[in-house]
């Protein structure tokens, strides 16, 4: 099992990877594809 020590690093780590990649001001959103695409 991850310390805290570990847990802290691995998410500090993916967070500065993410701002370099998208930048400081940059929004990010989730959605869920259930595989249904109907058009009215």
């Amino acid at each position: 099992m991850a310390t805290k020590a570990e847990i802290d690093y691995s998410y500090s780590t993916m967070d500065q990877i993410w701002r370099l990649s998208v930048g400081e001001m940059a929004d990010f959103t989730g959605a869920k594809y259930d595989g249904d695409f109907r058009f009215p």
